[in-house]
């Protein structure tokens, strides 16, 4: 803690900022710590507990208390603060309001009132209490910072900040204000704002205080003034040369600064400074994990978690190599190890841990993991909102899931949160509702394509292409040379039978210097569609050069090839069909090719098996009765070319098929 000026009656170190900013920030996750390197959340006693106590004590055995508390009343003030020590925040506010009904003038009972009902999540009152303690407390600038911390809480950040700003006014060397101005302005993107308060808070913090120097020279990296931040870092390092952070923050700017190798150096110095402390370690992962150096990764974790095998940091960390390298189920068991070391109430790895539940298909895991933020209270973490909001959908709570993805947008207002709720809606078939989110999006955003995008998709699913094309006309406004947007155009034109425009688009896209296989697969489509089969087999061979394990280009192929090269075709067909992984329309073309060929057999055996699995399907049941015919068997054939005919009276080959064989 800080020094500060103080009158007769204030108190030089409060409780206040010991416990319960701490409690705000890790409950719900708003600001992690901007080292780059440290990911880890702080969590409630992590702080410090002997320093806690000594605050608690000196408050308690204080001579400086006002004149009022005496007798029975300092009995209850000392009651209020060992319970609120113990964490028993009802019996603090009770025998705090006691002292506050005994001696309503003197700041003492109003302070710990205010702490112990913020620690209770009932911010209001406590705004209201400390305010009266502040009202009385005219030179002590930290309890402005623990009401900015609430205000924090309550999604007020513009109040907080007017909070944080009236700290600085009453005492403008008060660091800790300077920091947490710094960190809005940081959350905000106002770089040039958060670098001015973090500098004022590295000027006036004692040298034992690093995490002002740990923010400054992060921030000078975000904004891009390396050299600053070299120069930061080493007068960091001058001033506490036997400090890890110091020397991480050192590691980071010389990376920053393009100086890879001499950072690496730099964290295995700090490695050795503290071989308990595995900062440097979880940092040397990181480099490792950009480069993507995963057996170094591995290695380096493991040598973090030898020196404190329940870091939570390093679990999560080999959680996710787990996660890259494909093993699920050993991610799950170091990301549940991690969470049950961590604070019940924060974030941490649960969102990562929730989506491998929900991948093994524990939907009720993943919503139980998340319930701290089933009721999305003020400032709750986008991506444990994202991942619950998933959760409640594959749980088939579509109401709960609609009020989550609500929250999310309320409080987040990102892009992101707009357009995965559309996707949601769209999902559910509430198609008007999606198409209001994304015009929503669109106003909000105007500067991104993205909105017109998923607006496209949307009025596809609802078969309004000639809409679907608008959207994806304007998205390409935006962002002239997206292939994602001229490939969704192109889609909405071929539906819309539109093979003129859609052959222009086709041609351009194919004609690009960087034009890829899906380009001539479109190309081929369209000309298939205009009746262009010389066309389409040219350019379907072209896909088939670029990328040969298309199975759908493949089969087109084949399809178009059979008449005219049958062998050819049942090659391809082959290859389609093994590919594909049982898809209907390919095992249909390879039996047709087999047809083709006068391999009646292996074709009877195909659309036999394809008629036993797909019964309603008239197509299948055409080809056998056909295939039928052909080796005699015309009981079968008939029988067979019925059911075509009953399932799609339509059908017009299978009844002339039908009606040839009743001549016979």
């Amino acid at each position: 803690m800080s020094n500060f000026s103080a009158g007769t009656h204030e108190f030089k170190r409060l409780v206040a900022a010991s416990i319960v900013a701490a409690t705000f920030w890790s409950v719900n996750g708003v600001y992690a710590a901007p080292i780059i390197f440290d990911e880890e959340e702080t969590e409630i006693m992590d702080l410090g507990a002997s320093q806690v106590l000594y605050d608690l004590q000196e408050m308690m055995t204080s001579p400086e208390l006002s004149p009022v508390i005496t007798g029975a009343v300092r009995q209850d003030l000392i009651a209020a603060i060992a319970s609120f020590a113990a964490g028993r925040f009802d019996r603090a506010e009770n025998f705090a309001k006691k002292v506050t009904s005994a001696a309503p003038d003197a700041g003492e009972g109003w302070q710990i009132l205010g702490l112990a009902l913020a620690n209770k999540g009932e911010f209001e009152d406590a705004l209201e209490a400390l305010d009266k303690a502040n009202a009385i407390y005219t030179q002590n600038p930290s309890l402005f910072v623990v009401q900015g911390d609430i205000l924090i809480v309550l999604g007020r950040k513009d109040d907080a900040s007017v909070a944080y700003a009236a700290a600085i006014e009453r005492e403008p060397t008060y660091w800790v204000a300077h920091e947490k101005a710094g960190d809005l302005y940081l959350h905000d993107g106002k770089l040039d704002d958060a670098l001015d308060s973090f500098q004022e808070a590295s000027r006036h913090a004692p040298n034992d205080e690093i995490t002002p120097y740990q923010k400054l020279v992060s921030t000078l990296i975000k904004a891009g003034r390396n050299q600053a931040a070299l120069a930061a870092a080493n007068e960091f390092v001058q001033a506490a040369p036997d400090n890890a952070a110091a020397l991480i923050s050192l590691a980071q700017a010389q990376i920053g600064a393009g100086e890879m190798e001499t950072g690496r150096a730099t964290l295995e110095s700090a490695a050795e400074t503290d071989p308990r402390d595995p900062k440097p370690l979880l940092a040397l992962a990181v480099i490792h994990r950009v480069n993507g150096e995963q057996f170094a990764e591995r290695d380096v974790l493991d040598r973090a978690l030898v020196n404190d095998p329940e870091n939570v940091a390093a679990l999560r960390r080999l959680a996710g190599l787990e996660v890259l390298e494909g093993r699920n189920e050993k991610a799950q068991e170091l990301f549940e190890k991690a969470e049950s070391l961590a604070s019940k109430n924060s974030l941490g790895a649960k969102p990562q841990l929730a989506e491998l539940y929900l991948a093994a298909g524990r939907t009720k895991a993943a919503i139980e993991l998340l319930s701290h933020w089933k009721d999305a209270p003020a400032n709750s973490p986008e991506a444990a909102l994202a991942t619950l909001a998933r959760a409640y959908a594959a749980d088939g709570r579509i109401v709960a899931a609609t009020k989550i993805h609500k929250a999310r947008i309320e409080q987040h207002g990102t892009l992101t949160a707009s357009l995965d709720y559309a996707a949601f809606l769209r999902g559910n078939l509430d198609f008007s509702g999606a198409e209001k989110v994304l015009i929503e999006a669109q106003k909000a955003h105007p500067e991104s394509a993205a909105p017109w995008l998923h607006l496209g998709r949307t009025y596809g699913a609802e078969k309004r292409y000639d809409a679907a094309l608008e959207a994806f006309e304007a998205g390409l406004k935006i962002s002239p040379n997206s292939r994602e947007f001229e490939s969704a155009a192109l889609l909405s034109e071929i539906r819309m039978e539109n093979f003129d425009a859609a052959f222009t688009r086709a041609s351009r896209l194919a004609s690009l210097e960087n034009s890829s296989a899906i380009d001539y697969f479109w190309l081929a489509s369209v000309e298939q569609s205009r009746g262009r089969n010389a066309e389409a087999i040219t350019a379907y061979e072209t896909a088939r050069e670029m990328d040969p394990d298309n199975w759908i280009v493949a089969n087109n192929l084949a399809a178009l090839l059979i008449d005219s090269d049958p062998e050819r075709a049942l090659s391809l067909a082959t290859d389609a069909a093994e590919k594909s992984g049982g898809n209907l329309e390919a095992r249909d073309t390879l039996g047709w090719a087999h047809y083709n060929n006068q391999n009646f057999a292996e074709a009877q055996s195909i659309f036999t098996t394809l008629t036993e699995e797909n019964p309603d399907n008239a197509k299948a049941h055409f080809r056998l009765g056909q295939t039928l015919a052909k080796i005699g068997d015309t009981t079968g054939a008939r029988k067979a070319l019925s059911k075509a005919v009953a399932l799609d009276p339509d059908h017009a080959d299978a009844a002339a098929a039908l009606a040839a064989l009743a001549s016979e």
